[in-house]
């Protein structure tokens, strides 16, 4: 798994999943309403992805790396990257929202269950903003955090 999926893999994993904060009640089937569905860039139907959450729940987030600012010095047998630009897209239809949140109150939660998030190599979630998503059809609010990685697992297709 490359840097990059690795990093939205892991963030994503965190919302659903660590108990310690309250994450995991949060956005799963814990919580006291529906739970919120977090997805990832990986899935070949993130839009059909997308409108299932929004048709089931009325919200939906899916988590991007998506743009890598920078490198760092390079060592042999490593990858380093700087300025890693990750976010979280929250989409809701607001007609058929059953979770008893808004997109705006999702994006304040994954910014409070993402503060102390830290990579699986060690790298903190740098908080960059929550801003309201440029989307026509849709409420979106993105959450946005730059995060610095490095690997040493060589690229490969198998």
């Amino acid at each position: 798994m490359g840097l990059l999926t690795s990093i939205r893999e892991e963030w994503a994993t965190n919302l659903t999943t660590h108990e310690a904060s309250g994450a995991k009640a949060f956005f799963t089937p814990d919580a006291p309403l529906l739970p919120i569905p977090v997805i990832t860039e990986k899935l070949g139907t993130i839009e059909q992805r997308i409108n299932d959450g929004l048709t089931k729940t009325g919200l939906s987030v899916l988590i991007a790396t998506v743009v890598a600012k920078g490198g760092r010095n390079q060592i042999p047998g490593r990858l380093s990257l700087a300025n890693i630009i990750a976010a979280a897209r929250v989409f809701e239809d607001p007609k058929s929202n059953q979770t008893g949140i808004s997109a705006s109150d999702c994006a304040e939660a994954i910014y409070w269950f993402t503060k102390q998030f830290k990579t699986a190599g060690g790298s903190p979630f740098s908080f960059v903003s929550i801003g309201l998503g440029k989307d026509p059809t849709r409420v979106c609010y993105d959450v946005v955090y730059s995060i610095d990685g490095d690997t040493s697992t060589r690229p490969s297709r198998t």
